[in-house]
């Protein structure tokens, strides 16, 4: 077992090695990996002020365990790979999450008071004491990872969550409106094509980079450089109409809508299959299912709908062109 001692709470990992199920560690403990090493654990819990560092490596929770970290803590995953496939980390208040180039895999993240059992009968809906930190450049940093929790970050970023050849940006922009929960969401300069509605709940500032698509005179077309935040709906689904063989594309955006602002979730519903056709003559069959299945027209298309005007929500310096692609 490679494992050098380095004081009464520090442990060093530099080859491979398994942890035992059920361990607990006390206050100030330090976990090091380096050397690429490759270390598994079960549940595995440290106390209030400790520290693991993945200097190089991987640090795996084996599935359906639990890795916890006391408050105060430091998870250091800027250098290596944190590993929750099938498993869950609680990082309990105040303690910090750091990341860097190495994505997340998979699992759970609890944060905040999603990371401790809270008690409302006790006060316990102080917020303020039950947040953790979560620190990234903007860059893929978490890779089919969910959350639990209140987390809090400067900004969030779609980029988290994209692959580097996303075509559909609209996952990505809500799970970062989901993480962050209130404050701002930040979309750098860039074309963001999109499939399904952008859902910017109450508190979230989706803001982009203010600038002009180089293209001039034309309103609704991309420019080879682009030095703004433009959003770009995407058609993606071909059918067949009940009216003389007709055939059209259609979309997913919910009620039509692209950007839907504090709009309540049964608002913007939308299923993955089509209603049939219903009514007495070949036009009302057509009118009706075209309602039904939200198919729209260019020029039909509703970009951005607000449910209702909340102080702190708002969507800024984004271009939207009102045109499918």
């Amino acid at each position: 077992m490679s494992i050098n001692y380095v004081g009464s709470n520090r442990y060093l990992f530099q080859s491979d090695e398994t942890f035992n199920d059920n361990i607990e560690l006390p206050d100030n403990t330090e976990i090091i990996l380096r050397n690429d090493a490759h270390v598994s654990c079960g549940n595995l819990t440290l106390g209030r002020n400790s520290l693991i560092c993945i200097e190089s490596g991987v640090l795996t929770v084996k599935a359906g365990c639990k890795l916890t970290l006391g408050e105060g803590s430091r998870l250091d995953a800027r250098s290596g790979v944190l590993d929750l496939v099938g498993a869950r980390c609680d990082i309990r208040p105040e303690s910090t999450l750091m990341l860097s180039d190495y994505p997340v895999r998979g699992g759970t993240l609890a944060g905040g008071w999603g990371a401790i059992p809270v008690s409302w009968d006790n006060g316990d809906y102080k917020f303020h004491k039950y947040r953790s930190y979560l620190q990234a450049p903007i860059s893929r940093v978490f890779d089919g990872t969910e959350f639990v929790g209140h987390w809090d970050m400067d900004r969030a970023y779609p980029q988290w969550f994209a692959d580097a050849d996303c075509d559909d940006w609209s996952e990505p922009i809500n799970k970062a409106i989901d993480l962050k929960g209130s404050g701002e969401v930040f979309l750098p300069a860039g074309i963001y094509y999109v499939k399904r509605t952008i859902r910017v709940r109450v508190g979230i500032q989706l803001v982009g980079e203010a600038g002009m698509n180089l293209n001039y005179g034309e309103v609704n077309s991309i420019g080879t450089d682009v030095n703004a935040t433009v959003i770009v709906p995407i058609q993606t689904v071909s059918t067949t109409a009940p009216s003389a063989g007709a055939s059209t594309l259609t979309h997913r955006f919910a009620r039509g809508i692209v950007i839907a602002v504090n709009l309540q979730s049964q608002y913007l519903i939308v299923g993955d299959s089509y209603e049939p056709a219903t009514g007495n003559t070949e036009e009302e069959k057509y009118n009706n299912w075209k309602k039904a299945n939200t198919v729209y027209d260019v020029h039909e298309i509703p970009m951005m709908e607000v449910g209702y005007q909340v102080p702190g929500t708002l969507v800024r310096y984004i271009k939207r062109l009102s045109k499918f692609y």
